[in-house]
């Protein structure tokens, strides 16, 4: 099976994908790259409009300074113009803020113009990155502990740092927001911990009853997907998290034929029904939950296109076709980003 197009030529391969807001009739994207530049695209046009940001040169000499995450909030338009207020993070370089104005009158053409407006220096060198929140907060892995910033007020990380207890619980491994107060991380030790970022502290932990590092999370509205390195997964719902003072992942589900070398977890986005699992010899499989066995993951579909390492994976939002799941697919060691559909 193959993609319905590719884009190529994204050096150091794609390591953050994000679509900007509606209004987005031509399905823009800003694709992160592993060398640190960020490229404006469209896959409606399937056009390359060029990059938007170029960090490659803001990095000492052998060091690798990848793009973790962008975020994007719509500001205005008119007849011709698309404003969008964008924030971009780099490893090592920090927080960029960028207005990126989108200015075309017809469907088959378009160019840009960028205003850089605001670095702040806070960089990222776990393997964490950064989540955004409303109000101008970010939430960045720093320096083994997590650091609550707003970009609007002055830094101040000491009353603004949590402990994540590395010793106790283990590296994390991977970060997810539940919503706007809470935050789920998963680590190495097979630990989840619960955090709010209102009151900045840990309020519930969840452990297994074998210990397996944590390779992915997923969320869909409260369901929660946790997948681990023993090939195990845990399907729960946050409410019950919270409202259960339980501490053990018991409901463990096993699937018969998904493989061992598993690397990320992606929720399907529109009733959350099932979902991606990716794996480090650059398949992915479709899989759910069996209504027959709820102890067993069913595997529905398995893609095998690339050896190349899978470096990001998003779901795309689109109007056109609620049958159509669309799906954007980064491969490092190739430089290029897949764009498949699905029905």
């Amino acid at each position: 099976m193959q993609p319905d197009f590719i884009f190529y030529g994204i050096s150091g391969g794609p390591t953050a994908l994000h679509q900007l807001p509606q209004p987005n009739t031509n399905l823009f994207w800003l694709i992160g790259s592993g060398k640190g530049n960020v490229i404006l695209l469209s896959t409606k046009l399937k056009q390359n409009l060029g990059i938007i940001y170029d960090g490659s040169c803001k990095k000492e000499e052998n060091e690798i300074n990848p793009i973790n995450e962008i975020v994007s909030t719509f500001i205005k338009s008119n007849i011709n113009e698309f404003i969008y207020d964008v924030w971009i993070h780099q490893r090592s370089y920090g927080l960029i803020n960028i207005e990126l104005t989108i200015i075309g009158s017809v469907e088959t053409f378009f160019s840009y113009k960028c205003i850089e407006k605001k670095h702040i220096n806070v960089k990222c060198l776990g393997f964490l990155k950064v989540l955004p929140f409303k109000n101008n907060v970010f939430v960045i892995d720093h320096l083994d502990n997590l650091a609550i910033l707003n970009t609007v007020e002055k830094l101040n990380f000491e009353e603004n740092l949590i402990n994540l207890n590395r010793d106790k619980y283990g590296i994390p491994l991977v970060m997810k927001k539940i919503n706007e107060n809470y935050l789920i991380i998963g680590t190495d030790g097979g630990y989840l911990l619960f955090i709010n970022i209102i009151i900045k502290k840990i309020t519930h932990i969840m452990k297994q009853e074998k210990v397996s590092p944590i390779f992915g999370i997923s969320i869909y509205n409260n369901k929660i997907i946790v997948g681990t390195r023993s090939q195990k997964f845990w399907i729960g719902n946050f409410d019950d998290i919270l409202n259960n003072t339980s501490d053990e992942m018991l409901y463990i589900t096993t699937p018969s034929e998904v493989p061992s070398k598993l690397t990320t977890l992606l929720i399907e986005p529109k009733d959350g029904k099932f979902f991606i699992v990716t794996c480090t010899d650059g398949r992915f499989f479709f899989c759910k939950e069996s209504k027959n066995n709820k102890q067993t993951v069913k595997p529905l579909k398995e893609i095998s296109y690339s050896k190349s390492t899978i470096s990001s994976i998003s779901w795309e939002s689109s109007h056109d076709n609620i049958s159509t799941f669309n799906l954007m697919v980064g491969l490092r060691e190739e430089s290029k980003l897949c764009y498949w559909k699905f029905s």
